[in-house]
C-alpha cells in the first residue's frame, strides 16, 4: 500500500510503514506530483515550483538528480511510483492514495448529501463521511514543503474546502440530533473564524436545542458586536431570523426526533453557570452539581464531600474584603529574546478570553538556568491589565537547595490570605482549603503563577476552578501528569539563540560588547547561551569595567574551570549550585548515568551507547534517560538521540571527577569506545565483506554493540554517528586509548571515502598514525599510512599521497605482510595512473597481482586482474584488457564483492566502447550502474555515468548521453569536486564532442579512481 499525506507535514507510508523524505527539494517534487496523480508535471512546471519562479541555470539536471534521489529514498517499491513521462514526471497513484484528493472526494460526497437533505436522524453515512474527511487533516497543508508557488496554489483552496466541510458536518450533526456534543466544537469554530456567520448560527441553534436559550442569545449578541464593531455591518438575515425564533420559542427550531435533553436550566458541557463566590448557597450548588471523580475510592469520595462541605461553610462565613492581590515579583532588567514563547503566551491569553473550552494551565519547562521564571514574570507584567482581580505568585521551591518544597497547603493559606480570608476562616483539611480557594476565585479574572514546581501533585490543588482564571506553571520537570489530567499545554524553553545571547550581553554591557564583538561571541558560546550563565558573566564584567572582555573569555575557555568562573558568590547565582538542585531529585541510576554522560565524546548519544557507557542493559538505560529528559537535564533533539549543552556537560564531568574514581571513569570510557569500535567494525564488514580485517579485542563486560543486519543499516548508522565517531577518535587519542585511536579510523575509512568526506579521513589517519607509533604497532601504522595516502589521492595531493603509500609498502615489507604489500602496490599504481605514468602504474599492479596470487587471496587477485586489464585498455590494448577483465568477472561471481565487480563491468564496457562495440558497452555499463546504485557511492557512480555517456554518444543517442553526463555532473557538483570540470567539457560540446579530444586525460583521472573504490580488497 502506498499513501502520501499533504494535509499537514508531508508523510509517505509504504505498507503502513512511514518513509522519511528529509531533503526539502525532494519533498517539493513529491508533493507537486502527488497533488495531481497520474498527470505529468513538465520540467518547466517543476522548476517553477521548486525555485518559486526563478529557476537557476541547469535546473533540468538538478531536477533529474532530485527525482533520482527521491526514488532511492522511497525505496524499491514506492520509488517505482515516480515515473518518467515526456516532458517530465508523474506519480503513479490513485486519488485514494493521496490524503488531499481523498479529502476532496469525501467532501464532494458529503456536501451533495447535505444539499439533498440526506442527513436527517436515522440516515447513516453523511456525518461519518465528513468526519472521515476532516480526520485526514494533521495540521497546515504542506507545512514542511518549501515552495511558495505550491503553497499559494493549493493551501487556500484546501483550507476553504475544509471550512466548508466543517459547516456541512455541523449541519449533518444538527440534523441527526447531535447538538449537545457539537457545542464545544462550534464555540471554537466561531472564535477561530469570527467572520463566518454560518458557524455562529449553528452554535446558536445547538445551544438552544440543549435548553441553553440565554447562552444562545448571548452568542448572537457577541457575533453582532463583533460584526458591527469590526466591519460596520449588521448580522445576516439567517442570524437575525434565528434570534427571533429563539426569542419566540419557535417549535420549528426544536431538535429532530424525540427530545434528548431537558429544557430546564442545567449544567452544560462548559460546566455550571458562574455564580458569586460569596454566597453560601451558590457554593453549595457548585458542590452538589460536581460529578464524582472516576476511579476514586469511597474513602476519597467521603473526604472530598467533607472538604467541600467545610469549604461551603467557610465561604459563607468569610467576609470578602475588596482586596486585589498584586504579588508579581519585579521583572528582570534587560529582558531579552524569547519572542516565540512570548507570542505563544499571548496567543494562549487570547484563546482563553475567546473560549470557555481553551486550555487554562500552561507549563513553561526547561533546564536549570534557562530563564523560566524571568519569562513567566515578564509576560505576567505585560498582561497584568487582563487580570483586574489580581495576580498570585508563589515560589514552590521544588528544586530548592534546602530540599523542602513549599507544600500546597501552605501555598493555599498564602493565596487565601491574599484575598482577605483570615486564618480562623481557613479550614483544616487541604481538600476544604482547595475548595474554598476555588470558591473565592470563582467568577474572578486572576492570574496564578506557580513557580519552580517539582511535580503535578504539588501544583494540582493550587489550580483555580474558574474558567475566567489562568495558571502559569514553571518547572524543570516535564509534569506530564498535568497534561494528562488538566489538559495543560507545555511551552519548552531551550537556551537562547546566538542572536538573543549577544543581545543580552549588549543590553548589560553596552558599548563594551560592541567594541569586542569576537570576545562577546566567545563568551556567549562558553556560556552555552544559558541566560543564567550569561547574566553571571555580565555581572562580573560590570563589576570590573576596566577588564577586557577578551580576558574573561580566555578564563571561560577552560572547560574544567568554567563552572568556577560562573559563580557570583550566591547559590542562586552559581551555575554549579543551580544544576546541583536539579540533580538532587534524581534516582541513583539516573544521576550515575548523568555523571558518565559527561565523559561521553559527544555531541549526542543514543540509548544503546548510553547503556554501554554505564555498563547496564539497554532497558535500564532507557529508564534513566527518560528520567534525565523529564528533569530537562538532557533533551531528545532528534528521534532517539539525546544531548545537553556544554555547561551541563562540564557539570556532569565535574560530578564524575568528584564522585567516581579514576578507575571507574576509565572503565566507562573504555566501554564507550568498545561500543563504537565493535559496532563500527561490524558495519565496515557489511560495507565490504572481503576487506582484510584487523584484529580487535573482544568487547568488555557490559558493552552491548548495536546490531546491524545489512549494508543499508550500516550506512544509516555511520551517517547518524559520524560526528560522534570523529569525537570518539579524538577522545581516545587524548585519553591514551591508542588502540582505539587507530582502529576506529580503520573502521570509518570505507564510509567516509564513499561519502566524499576525505578531509575527515586525512585528519583521522594522522591521528591513527600517531597512536600506532606510540604503541609501536607497525601493522597499525601501515594500515593508517595506506589509507592516508588514499585519502590524499582523492583530494588531488598526489605527490604527498605517494610518499604515504610508499611508507605503507615499506612497513608491510618489514612485517612480511604480502597482502599488505599487494594493497600498497595497488594504491601506488592508482596514483601513478592519475599522474599519467601508465607504464609505472601497470608495473605496480602486476606486482600486486603476483603477491595476491602467491597468497591465494581471491578478492585481491580479482581486483588486480581488473586493474591490469584497465591499464592495458588505457594503453590501447583493448583485446588483452578484455581477457584480464573477463577473468576477474569469472572470479567475482560468488565472492560477495559487488562494488569491485561493478568496477570490472565498467572496465569491460570501457574496452568494448573503444573497440566500437557500442551496444555491448552500453549493456555492460548499465550492469555496472545497476550493481552500484544501492550502495550510496555517489562519487564512484560518476565514472560509470561518464563512460555510459561516451558510449551513448558514440552510438548516436545524444539525449541519453547528455542525461548520463548531467547526472554525473550533478553528483560532482554536490561534492564540489574538481572532476566536475572534465564532465562540463563533454556537455559544452553542443553535439560535436569527441571523446578522443577533450577527455583523454579525464578518462585517466575518472576511471582510475574507480578501480580502488572498495578500499582494501
Amino acid at each position: 500500500m502506498f499513501w502520501v499525506g499533504v494535509l499537514g507535514p508531508l508523510i509517505v507510508r509504504v505498507d503502513g510503514v512511514a518513509v522519511s523524505v528529509p531533503a526539502p527539494k525532494q519533498r517539493v517534487i513529491l508533493a507537486a506530483l502527488a497533488l495531481r496523480p497520474g498527470q505529468v508535471a513538465s520540467y518547466d512546471e517543476l522548476a517553477e515550483i521548486l525555485w518559486d519562479g526563478a529557476p537557476p541555470a541547469g535546473a533540468r539536471v538538478a531536477i533529474r538528480n532530485y527525482v533520482k534521489r527521491l526514488r532511492h529514498v522511497l525505496g524499491p517499491v514506492a520509488g517505482r511510483r515516480i515515473v518518467t513521462r515526456d516532458p517530465g514526471y508523474a506519480v503513479d497513484a490513485t486519488p485514494d492514495e493521496v490524503d488531499a484528493l481523498r479529502f476532496t472526494a469525501l467532501c464532494t460526497k458529503g456536501g451533495e448529501a447535505v444539499r439533498r437533505g440526506d442527513c436527517a436522524a436515522g440516515t447513516p453515512g453523511t456525518w461519518e463521511v465528513l468526519s472521515e474527511a476532516l480526520d485526514l487533516w494533521r495540521g497546515t497543508p504542506l507545512l514542511d514543503v518549501p515552495s511558495n508557488v505550491l503553497l499559494t496554489a493549493e493551501v487556500p483552496r484546501l483550507e476553504a474546502l475544509r471550512m466548508q466541510a466543517q459547516e456541512w458536518r455541523m449541519d449533518a450533526g444538527l440534523a441527526q440530533g447531535r447538538h449537545a456534543e457539537l457545542v464545544g466544537g462550534l464555540t471554537q469554530l466561531a472564535m477561530d473564524h469570527p467572520w463566518r456567520e454560518r458557524f455562529h448560527a449553528q452554535l446558536m441553534l445547538a445551544l438552544y436545542r440543549c435548553g441553553r436559550q440565554a447562552e444562545a442569545l448571548e452568542a448572537y449578541q457577541r457575533a453582532r458586536r463583533m460584526l458591527v464593531d469590526e466591519l460596520g455591518v449588521e448580522p445576516c438575515r439567517e442570524l437575525r431570523e434565528l434570534q427571533t425564533g429563539i426569542l419566540a420559542g419557535d417549535p420549528g427550531l426544536a431538535a429532530p426526533g424525540p427530545a434528548q435533553v431537558s429544557l430546564l436550566p442545567q449544567a452544560g458541557p462548559h460546566g455550571p453557570a458562574r455564580s458569586s463566590p460569596v454566597s453560601a448557597s451558590a457554593g453549595s450548588q457548585r458542590v452538589a452539581g460536581r460529578p464524582a471523580v472516576a476511579g476514586a475510592s469511597p474513602a476519597a469520595d467521603s473526604a472530598a464531600e467533607v472538604g467541600r462541605a467545610e469549604a461551603a461553610d467557610a465561604a459563607g462565613k468569610a467576609t470578602q474584603a475588596a482586596v486585589v492581590p498584586r504579588q508579581l515579583p519585579a521583572g528582570v532588567a534587560h529582558f531579552t529574546g524569547r519572542t516565540a514563547q512570548l507570542a505563544e503566551l499571548r496567543a494562549w491569553l487570547h484563546e482563553a478570553a475567546a473560549s470557555d473550552e481553551a486550555v487554562r494551565v500552561l507549563v513553561i519547562g526547561g533546564t536549570a538556568g534557562a530563564g523560566k521564571t524571568a519569562l513567566a514574570v515578564h509576560w505576567a507584567h505585560q498582561s497584568a491589565a487582563e487580570f483586574p482581580d489580581g495576580q498570585l505568585y508563589v515560589n514552590l521551591r521544588g528544586f530548592d537547595p534546602s530540599g523542602t518544597p513549599v507544600g500546597p497547603e501552605d501555598a493555599l493559606r498564602w493565596f487565601l490570605g491574599a484575598f482577605g480570608v483570615t486564618e480562623e476562616q481557613i479550614p483544616d483539611s487541604i481538600e476544604a482549603q482547595a475548595a474554598l480557594y476555588r470558591s473565592v476565585l470563582a467568577g474572578k479574572r486572576v492570574l496564578v503563577i506557580l513557580d519552580n514546581a517539582r511535580g503535578a501533585a504539588q501544583v494540582r490543588p493550587l489550580l483555580p476552578g474558574s474558567q475566567s482564571c489562568l495558571a502559569l506553571v514553571t518547572s524543570r520537570a516535564r509534569l506530564p501528569g498535568l497534561a494528562a489530567t488538566e489538559g495543560a499545554r507545555l511551552v519548552p524553553l531551550d537556551v537562547l539563540t546566538a542572536t538573543e545571547a549577544r543581545e543580552l550581553l549588549a543590553g548589560r554591557l553596552g558599548e563594551r560588547a560592541s567594541a569586542e564583538t569576537d570576545a562577546a561571541r566567545q563568551l556567549t558560546e562558553s556560556c552555552s547561551r544559558l541566560p543564567l550563565a550569561l547574566s553571571i558573566v555580565a555581572a562580573r564584567a560590570a563589576a570590573r569595567p576596566c577588564l577586557p572582555l577578551a580576558d574573561l573569555a580566555r578564563e571561560l575557555a577552560d572547560a574544567q574551570g568554567r563552572l568556577d568562573a560562573l559563580d557570583a558568590g550566591d547559590p542562586a547565582a552559581s551555575v554549579r549550585a543551580v544544576f546541583s538542585w536539579s540533580c538532587e531529585q534524581l534516582s541513583e541510576p539516573a544521576i550515575r548515568l548523568f555523571r558518565l554522560l559527561g565523559l561521553h565524546a559527544g555531541p549526542d548519544v543514543t540509548i544503546p551507547a548510553a547503556a554501554s557507557l554505564a555498563g547496564v542493559p539497554p532497558g535500564q538505560a532507557a529508564v534513566a534517560v527518560a528520567e534525565l529528559a523529564d528533569a530537562h537535564l538532557i533533551a531528545e533533539h532528534a528521534p532517539g538521540r539525546y544531548a545537553f549543552h556544554d555547561l551541563l556537560r562540564a557539570y556532569a564531568a565535574d560530578l564524575a571527577r568528584t564522585v567516581d574514581s579514576t578507575a571507574q571513569r576509565r572503565d566507562a570510557a573504555h566501554r564507550m569506545l568498545d561500543h563504537y569500535l565493535h559496532t563500527a567494525y561490524a558495519g565496515a564488514r557489511l560495507l565490504n565483506p572481503v576487506r582484510p580485517h584487523v584484529p580487535v579485542q573482544p568487547p568488555r563486560t557490559g558493552v552491548t554493540p548495536e546490531t546491524l543486519e545489512r549494508a543499508s543499516h550500516a550506512l544509516a548508522w555511520f551517517a547518524a554517528e559520524r560526528q560522534v565517531l570523529l569525537a570518539a577518535v579524538a577522545l581516545a587519542s587524548d585519553a591514551g586509548f591508542d588502540s582505539y585511536a587507530w582502529q576506529l579510523p580503520w573502521t570509518l575509512t570505507l564510509f567516509l571515502d564513499r561519502q566524499g568526506h576525505w578531509h575527515d579521513l586525512v585528519a583521522l589517519q594522522h591521528t591513527a598514525i600517531a597512536a600506532a607509533k606510540r604503541l609501536g604497532d607497525l601493522a597499525g601504522q601501515a594500515h593508517a599510512y595506506r589509507d592516508l595516502g588514499a585519502a590524499c589521492g582523492r583530494l588531488g595531493s598526489l605527490a604527498e599521497a605517494r610518499v604515504y603509500c610508499c611508507q605503507a609498502l615499506e612497513l608491510h615489507r618489514q612485517l612480511g605482510d604480502r597482502l599488505g604489500q599487494a594493497r600498497a602496490h595497488n594504491e601506488i599504481a592508482l596514483l601513478a595512473e592519475q599522474q599519467g605514468r601508465l607504464a609505472e602504474a601497470l608495473g605496480h599492479t602486476q606486482e600486486s597481482l603476483v603477491l595476491f596470487r602467491a597468497e591465494g587471496y581471491q578478492p585481491g587477485l580479482a581486483k588486480a586482474l581488473n586493474g591490469v586489464g584497465w591499464l592495458l585498455a588505457q594503453q590501447g590494448d583493448y583485446e588483452q584488457a578484455m581477457q584480464y577483465c573477463e577473468q576477474a568477472l569469472g572470479m567475482y561471481r560468488g565472492l560477495g564483492d559487488p562494488l569491485n565487480e561493478a568496477a570490472t563491468w565498467d572496465s569491460v564496457g570501457y574496452a568494448l566502447y573503444h573497440l566500437g562495440r557500442y551496444d555491448e558497452a552500453i549493456s555492460c555499463l548499465r550492469t555496472a550502474l545497476s550493481i552500484i546504485e544501492g550502495f550510496r557511492t555517489g562519487y564512484y557512480q560518476t565514472t560509470m555515468l561518464v563512460h555510459l555517456g561516451d558510449a551513448y554518444h558514440a552510438a548516436g543517442q545524444p539525449d541519453l548521453a547528455r542525461q548520463a553526463w548531467e547526472d554525473a555532473l550533478a553528483i560532482l557538483e554536490d561534492l564540489q569536486h574538481s572532476d566536475a570540470d572534465q564532465v562540463r567539457a563533454r556537455l559544452l560540446g553542443d553535439g560535436t564532442f569527441s571523446p578522443a579530444r577533450p577527455a583523454a586525460a579525464a578518462r585517466t583521472a575518472l576511471g582510475g579512481r574507480l578501480r580502488d573504490q572498495a578500499l582494501g580488497a
